[in-house]
């Protein structure tokens, strides 16, 4: 019984200190996420809205998918409004930044579907987004993603808008 009590002792220092370890690289973790999460941030626009409006993108951007009155405004009146001297196309891409793959040894079966067993470059992912005015009244914003990974194409987000005012006894409402 004695030995047993030694061993048992010795025990959970180490069983201790393994969970306190692990509490504190947790807690490390979700501390760093939560400051990167929550810093302030660069607004988050499409330039070819800016180019259409001929407006900054904190015109209508306050931070990270936050809209001012303005961009609101510009929403509900379904991504019509004027303004830019932009007459290019409507495009604008965003690109996540490709990687390379290199482990000491191969994985067997490849890392992944259409990948080998090493050294494998991947495009993870590219943005294709379209929109703004059609019409004086239709508008949109279109966002197509190509995942190099899966080598799939897919529909990340489509807002197709049409937007009118409405005249109701002299008064103007329900438009942008």
């Amino acid at each position: 019984m004695i030995g047993c009590r030694s061993q048992l002792l010795r025990a959970v220092p180490i069983g201790c200190g393994r969970l306190l370890m692990t509490i504190l690289v947790s807690g490390s973790a979700i501390a760093a996420v939560l400051v990167i999460g929550l810093s302030p941030r660069r607004a988050v626009s499409l330039p070819l809205y800016a180019r259409q409006t001929g407006q900054t993108c904190a015109n209508c951007h306050t931070g990270f998918f936050e809209l001012t009155p303005a961009g609101r405004r510009f929403k509900l009146g379904g991504y019509t409004l004027g303004g830019g001297d932009w007459s290019g196309p409507p495009f604008a891409v965003m690109l996540q930044a490709p990687t390379v793959t290199h482990t000491e040894a191969g994985q067997e079966g490849g890392a992944a579907p259409h990948f080998g067993t090493n050294n494998n470059f991947a495009l993870q992912q590219v943005s294709l987004f379209t929109g703004g005015r059609f019409t004086d009244n239709l508008g949109a914003f279109i966002q197509g993603t190509y995942d190099g990974v899966t080598r799939r194409f897919g529909w990340d987000n489509t807002d197709i808008r049409y937007a009118n005012s409405v005249n109701i006894e002299g008064h103007n409402c329900c438009g942008a």
